[in-house]
């Protein structure tokens, strides 16, 4: 998007009455994207409403005048982005591509930009080396920077970037205490500690500093307004950082009218930005900063050592000259509560609950899977305590068991390993019943997602995956209103769910009111009926889904298995709830640009498709009415073959087309394969050629 297009439009929001201008990027994550799919059939003025606070009235001509301003606005920004968009993949579809020899021109070109740089580090590394030996040595005289006088003691700031005498280094770090200073004193070069200082005859003197919070308005003594002062309080606290650890004192609040004095609660602590590893002893403070650092890295970086990262710390402050011990369990507390406020404000003030703003209140599918890497061992220590999200984004498991006891009351437990078999495939997901695992608690997750890729289900599979799972995931779905139930062997699991209905009236209508939808990577090993019969894409409304998005979450989710097969279970839900919000927050915040580029996707493969069809009707002199009774005797051939699946008296008609069917996608796969070898390597074909 152009420079001139990103700060132009300015949206007014009420967060509990008081009037705000949030920045850009809510405009990237937040409701605009709800606007996308409407936005040339409705005004976008249902854009502003606001967040959370009193309404605005639709009648106020001011509010209307403003609104059409942003409507211009938003509409300007969203053409020129699709028009940026659109020009890009024209130019990727346009047949157009780099030739070997323009690959070797720009192979050429950075290999001589590196080399260049190479060459300039080299000559320049001795008189670099050359600065970083003075830095350390801090050797020469030098003036203060606040003062500027000549002290005969200077204490440098690596934070500050300043040279300082001993009063004016004093004055201005009792209150920074994360600040790495260092001094030469007998020709020793010594890094001062927080609560170290020199003195004007070069000795070390320690002076306590308090932790630095925001002072009361008043005194709740006198109610006397800003008379109340900072001071050291009786104990000795540890504070946590970036830098890794400090040993400071706790913080005195003293009113300098009526001399009294009290001690800093846990919420004012908290209120300044350092959570308390423990709300009954205020001994061990983590700086909010720290915390939200971690909070993005273990996120970003799915399945990254929590005790790594705190030794990491540990070894920053050993490097310091600081005591280098940090409670473990302490900072894994306060973590996870920050995470888990950090929801609440996500959900009360800004309303944004983790569901796909995109789908709405009747999502158009939703894929179900299950992943066998998120276990558990049964050896791993457990807590006492309950999980802090609850069944925010995982069921509980007495639910899933109770669903799952329920069904067998009337489908009771097949003993052998099932019809688990499909093409030339055998499934492990298409079993009625599996068997536990001796050393594991918990043998995976199971999670489903929307079209868009947003997680909205998740639970974990005590023994296996097997279909009263997945009708559950189907359940779950159906009160969401969704059309189409995707899955990797929804043709197993679709007779079983008829089945079920059958047996239990209330669960009728997950069949009649949804469709089956046949993975479509998955569905390329499954036979020729499968693909015929539960073809998503052959039915009305299947759009291009391809019923995989599972696949992508699982990508990302899979990595946490590395963490979470040693926590407790409540640690692992709490984890696991908390991976998933922060990946449909992303997801979210890249829905625009998504949306936009899929627009643009499915502008150009419709066009490819319908001159596809055409060729191919072409071809066989088929018109194109005539295409919904052909698929509508393809199925019935399709339950034909599959009716004599499992028996032996199969008579010559069945047989043929059993062979028939085979052979033709023995030849679609050959001609698939053939062409990808042939064009794969071709630099000069397009993506839609290929």
């Amino acid at each position: 998007m152009p420079e001139s297009t990103k700060t132009r439009v300015i949206k007014t929001t009420y967060i509990d009455g008081i009037k705000s201008k949030p920045s850009l990027k809510s405009y990237k994550s937040g409701n605009l994207a709800e606007t996308v799919e409407n936005i040339s059939d409705q005004s976008i003025s249902n854009y502003l409403e606001p967040v959370a606070g009193p309404s605005l009235s639709a009648e106020d001509p001011c509010h209307n005048a403003h609104t059409q301003d942003c409507d211009s606005e938003l509409l300007k920004i969203l053409q020129e982005a699709e028009a940026e968009l659109q020009d890009n993949l024209i130019k990727k579809t346009s047949g157009y591509s780099r030739t070997s020899k323009e690959y070797q021109e720009s192979e050429t070109v950075w290999k001589t930009r590196m080399e260049t740089k190479e060459k300039e580090f080299e000559q320049q590394r001795d008189s670099l080396f050359e600065k970083i030996q003075e830095q350390i040595c801090s050797g020469g005289t030098f003036c203060c920077a606040s003062c500027h006088s000549s002290p005969l003691y200077v204490v440098r700031c690596g934070k500050c970037r300043q040279h300082l005498c001993a009063k004016c280094d004093l004055e201005k770090h009792r209150t920074l205490f994360t600040h790495k200073r260092t001094c030469v004193l007998d020709d020793q070069l010594l890094t001062l500690g927080p609560c170290e200082f020199v003195d004007h005859a070069g000795a070390i003197i320690i002076i306590n500093i308090p932790i630095p919070l925001y002072e009361p308005s008043c005194c709740n003594s006198c109610f006397s307004s800003g008379s109340v002062r900072l001071s050291c309080g009786p104990t000795r606290v540890a504070v946590i950082t970036k830098e890794g650890r400090f040993d400071v004192t706790s913080t005195l609040f003293v009113c300098s009218v009526c001399k009294v004095s009290r001690l800093a609660t846990n919420e004012e602590y908290m209120y300044s930005g350092y959570w308390p590893g423990s709300l009954s002893h205020n001994s061990y403070f983590i700086e909010e900063d720290l915390i939200s650092f971690w909070h993005h890295l273990r996120h970003k970086t799915p399945g990254t050592s929590e005790r790594k990262f705190i030794e990491t710390l540990e070894e920053i402050s050993l490097d310091n000259d600081r005591v280098n011990i940090i409670n473990r369990t302490l900072f894994n507390r306060s973590r996870r509560e920050f995470e888990f406020h950090q929801y609440l404000l996500e959900k009360t003030i800004f309303r944004r609950h983790g569901k796909c703003k995109i789908c709405g209140p009747h999502p158009h599918g939703m894929h179900a899977d299950a992943n066998r890497k998120l276990y558990r061992f049964a050896e791993a220590s457990d807590r006492l305590g309950l999980s802090l999200y609850g069944d925010v984004r995982m069921a509980y498991d007495d639910s899933q068991l109770e669903h799952i006891s329920k069904i067998e009351k009337k489908i009771p437990k097949a003993k052998g390993k099932g019809d688990d078999l499909c093409g030339s495939s055998t499934w492990k997901a298409a079993k009625g019943e599996t068997s536990s695992k001796r050393n594991l608690d918990i043998t995976g997750l199971e999670m489903m997602s929307c079209t868009h890729g947003t997680v909205v289900y998740s639970a974990n599979l005590l023994k296996g995956e097997t279909f009263k799972h997945t009708n559950l995931q189907h359940l779950k779905s159906h009160e969401m209103g969704t059309k189409f139930f995707c899955n990797d062997v929804v043709c197993k699991y679709w007779p079983f769910a008829i089945k079920v209905g059958h047996l239990f009236p209330e669960y009728q209508q997950l069949t009649k009111d949804m469709k089956p939808f046949l993975s479509r990577f998955h569905g390329l090993g499954h036979s020729w009926t499968c693909r015929v019969l539960y073809n998503g894409h052959w039915e009305k409304g299947g759009a291009d889904m391809l019923g995989e998005e599972q696949e992508q979450v699982f990508s990302y989710m899979a990595r946490l298995g590395a963490t979470t097969k040693h926590q407790s279970k409540a640690s692992r839900r709490d984890d696991l709830t908390s991976a998933i919000l922060y990946f449909n927050s992303e997801k979210e915040k890249r829905m625009v640009t998504a949306l936009c580029l899929w627009m643009n996707r499915a502008k150009e493969r419709s066009l490819l498709y319908r001159k596809k069809l055409q060729n191919s009707l072409e071809h066989r002199d088929v018109k194109e009415e005539e295409l919904p009774s052909i698929l509508d005797r393809l199925k019935k051939q399709a339950k034909l073959v599959n009716s004599k699946n499992l028996t032996n008296d199969w008579d010559k008609q069945l047989l043929q087309k059993e062979l028939e069917g085979e052979c033709h996608m023995l030849k679609v796969m050959h001609a698939r394969n053939a062409n990808f070898f042939d064009t794969v390597g071709s630099p000069n074909t397009s993506t839609f050629e290929r």
